[in-house]
């Protein structure tokens, strides 16, 4: 009887060590659970983040094109001015020299 009764109580003591052990899984799979959700929302608030400032970049980037497009149009236009007075001017001094 005695040893039924040491086993029992050896019985008791694994459950009750189990039971401590459960009790810890469940607060670190708790605190696991805490710890992911929290990365999700950062990596939520960081994802809108990146997106807002590519569209941004993006933006910046067409317009700056553009600018660049316009400026290379009015040169050509400087360029083009030039050419024609210098042609002008060269015509101007052929027909004094060759007068």
């Amino acid at each position: 009887m005695q040893d039924i009764n040491t086993e029992v109580a050896l019985l008791k003591k694994e459950v009750k060590d189990i039971k401590f052990i459960f009790n810890r899984l469940d607060t670190a799979i708790e605190k696991i659970t805490e710890v992911s959700t929290s990365v999700n929302r950062m990596l939520a608030v960081h994802e809108e983040k990146f997106l807002n400032k590519k569209k941004l970049l993006q933006k910046l980037t067409l317009n700056l094109v553009l600018i660049l497009k316009n400026y290379i149009l009015v040169l050509l236009q400087i360029i083009k001015n030039l050419q024609t007075r210098w042609q002008k001017t060269t015509k101007k001094q052929k027909l004094m020299f060759n007068n």
